[in-house]
């Protein structure tokens, strides 16, 4: 029998429906991510210095720009956690099929007009500002998946009614991306859904199952020369100190 988890605990460690609160959750959440965001300033102030001093800029520039749109991401968060759990609901299912009309506008022939051809992919949309679908399927899924995995905990015993909906879901989101092409992110994607169907309580043996089925498409795409490049110079980035390991 599928574990079952509660998503919506009660008692002194609970989350409110609404704000941040005072739940050590909420606090260990908040603290990951001002680290990770300081971590991501320090690493980008060691790799850009250099650059922003030969372009005649200050060797903070680009650390500084970063900053205001970390500021900005932060106030962005404040004002979400403080939206109640059953708006989100609500939104799930719109902001799914938003981001698939979007996905199909970036990859649709004849758009190349809003959506160009950048570096080998068309992963933008630009109507002044430029604007990257999958961002939105980012918080789509995961938005979606939570509000539909809280109704699906007495199913995950059963593959195709636990796992079948979301898989489906997943993939009409996926697809698109991985086509533009974006694999990486098409992955990241696949793997915090899948994350958090796990905590609600899907079966390790489902995913494994899954794998498994999904090796072949792995191995095609691996097959691909720059890709197995990538994957090789990650393994062992010496290799190729000044070609693909090059940071």
């Amino acid at each position: 029998m599928a574990r079952r988890v509660d998503l919506a605990p009660s008692g002194p460690l609970a989350l409110p429906t609404t704000g941040i609160g005072r739940g050590w959750e909420a606090a260990a959440i908040l603290t990951l991510t001002i680290l990770l965001l300081s971590l991501g300033l320090v690493t980008l102030y060691s790799a850009s210095a250099f650059l922003a001093q030969a372009q005649g800029f200050p060797d903070y520039d680009y650390v500084l720009r970063q900053a205001a749109g970390a500021a900005g991401g932060l106030v962005v968060l404040g004002v979400c956690a403080w939206i109640p759990h059953g708006l989100w609901r609500r939104l799930a299912w719109p902001m799914v099929i938003v981001a698939g009309i979007l996905l199909l506008i970036v990859i649709a022939p004849g758009t190349e007009s809003i959506a160009p051809l950048v570096n080998g992919a068309r992963r933008q949309i630009r109507f002044g500002l430029t604007f990257q679908p999958s961002d939105l399927a980012k918080v789509a899924v995961v938005v979606w998946t939570a509000a539909l995995a809280t109704r699906k905990q007495e199913e995950f015993s059963s593959l195709r009614r636990g796992l079948g909906p979301f898989l489906l879901v997943w993939a009409a989101l996926l697809i698109p991306i991985a086509l533009e092409p974006d694999l990486s992110t098409a992955f990241l994607v696949g793997m915090t859904g899948c994350l958090i169907v796990y905590v609600a309580g899907a079966r390790l043996s489902h995913f494994f199952f899954l794998g498994l089925l999904a090796l072949p498409v792995l191995y095609t795409q691996l097959d691909v020369a720059f890709r197995a490049r990538r994957v090789a110079s990650y393994l062992n980035p010496s290799a190729d100190p000044a070609g693909a390991g090059f940071q």
